[in-house]
C-alpha cells in the first residue's frame, strides 16, 4: 500500500511537468509577447520600454495592452525593424541591447577632445588610469596627457587613434574598465 502511494505522488508530479506549459519556466525573451497576453515578462517590457522612453504609462502591468503594442512598434520604429507590436526575440534582444548601449553612453554625449574641461572627462581619466593607459592625477581637463593615454587606449583596443573620445571609444572604455572591475572583483586569492 506505502509502495502504491509513493508510486502514484511519483507519476502526479511527472504528469504535473508535462502538463504545464513550458512558457511557465522560460526566461524573460524566451517567450513572445503580444497584444491581448498575461505575462509576468509584460512587466519588464513595459519598465524597459518606459527607460528608453516608448512607455509612457506610470503603471506596470502583466496585461500586454493597447499601450504596450503602441510602445513596441514606436521603438520597432526606431531601430528599422518589421514594426508589428509583437515583443518576439528579435525586439527583447534589442530593447536589451539600447539599455545597455544607453548605460554605456550618457545623455547628451558629445565627444571630447582637447581643451574641454567637464566631469566626463574625469571619469574617463580614471578608467584610463585603472586600466594602466593614464598615470596623471585625474582633473577635468582633457589635456595632452589624455590625448595620449586615449590614443594608446584606442590602438590597444584596434580603435582609429585620434585621441578623441567619440562614442566607439567610450563604449570600449566603459565596456573593458567594467570587464576588469568584474574579473578583479571574482578572482580568489590563491591558496
Amino acid at each position: 500500500m506505502r509502495h502504491r502511494t509513493k508510486y502514484l505522488i511519483y507519476l502526479v508530479m511527472i504528469f504535473s511537468f508535462i502538463l504545464i506549459p513550458s512558457s511557465v519556466f522560460a526566461d524573460y525573451g524566451d517567450t513572445t509577447l503580444k497584444k491581448g497576453m498575461t505575462h509576468t515578462d509584460v512587466i519588464d517590457l513595459q519598465q524597459k520600454l518606459k527607460e528608453l522612453n516608448f512607455f509612457t504609462e506610470s503603471e506596470f502591468t502583466n496585461y500586454f495592452g493597447t499601450k504596450t503594442e503602441e510602445a513596441v512598434i514606436k521603438f520597432q520604429q526606431s531601430i528599422d525593424i518589421t514594426a508589428d507590436g509583437v515583443a518576439g526575440q528579435k525586439t527583447l534582444a534589442s530593447i536589451d541591447i539600447k539599455i545597455k548601449q544607453k548605460n554605456l553612453i550618457p545623455e547628451g554625449f558629445t565627444q571630447l577632445q582637447i581643451g574641454d574641461t567637464n566631469e566626463l572627462v574625469k571619469t574617463v581619466q580614471e578608467k584610463l588610469q585603472q586600466l594602466k593607459f593614464f598615470t596623471d592625477e585625474p582633473t577635468t581637463s582633457y589635456d595632452e596627457a589624455t590625448k595620449a593615454a586615449v590614443e594608446k587606449f584606442q590602438t590597444a583596443n584596434s580603435l582609429e587613434a585620434t585621441g578623441i573620445v567619440d562614442k566607439a571609444t567610450l563604449v570600449k572604455l566603459n565596456t573593458v574598465s567594467a570587464a576588469q572591475t568584474t574579473s578583479r572583483g571574482n578572482s580568489s586569492p590563491e591558496p
